[in-house]
């Protein structure tokens, strides 16, 4: 097995996973069910390949809510933390939170990180910083 690059869980403990190689990018999404889903101002998400991605503890704690019929939200049914998102149009691909990393960098190559659906983004918030913003998921 490969070593691993990091390692998290949620909030409660019952969910416990590895990342097993350097994530492919990462997006803040501004979109509104991201800002909902995360009661936050946006939503942060790592991509990695599907075997890479490994729940080593608690799949008996994971529920799913499906944003849309090909989105599917995966959180902890006991503390509620939003844990990864599987996409029908990517199913090699795993979208994880970075927030919840307890030990360890997604690692994903710096270029990747992005804002995205900013056109969607709460009006309260205003983003700063040289990271892209893209209207939509470009």
């Amino acid at each position: 097995m490969k070593d691993k690059t990091a390692t998290g869980s949620c909030q409660c403990g019952n969910i416990r996973y590895s990342l097993l190689a350097p994530s492919r990018e990462l997006h803040h999404c501004h979109c509104s069910m991201c800002r909902k889903s995360h009661a936050s101002m946006f939503g942060t998400y790592a991509t990695i390949e599907r075997e890479y991605f490994v729940v080593e503890e608690g799949k008996d704690f994971l529920s799913t809510y499906l944003t849309t019929p090909d989105v599917h939200r995966h959180f902890c049914s006991g503390c509620g933390s939003h844990i990864f998102i599987d996409v029908d149009w990517e199913p090699d691909l795993v979208w994880f939170t970075p927030g919840t990393i307890d030990t360890g960098h997604p690692n994903h190559p710096p270029e990747t990180e992005r804002h995205i659906w900013v056109d969607s983004k709460n009006p309260l918030y205003e983003i700063t910083g040289d990271l892209p913003k893209y209207r939509e998921f470009d």
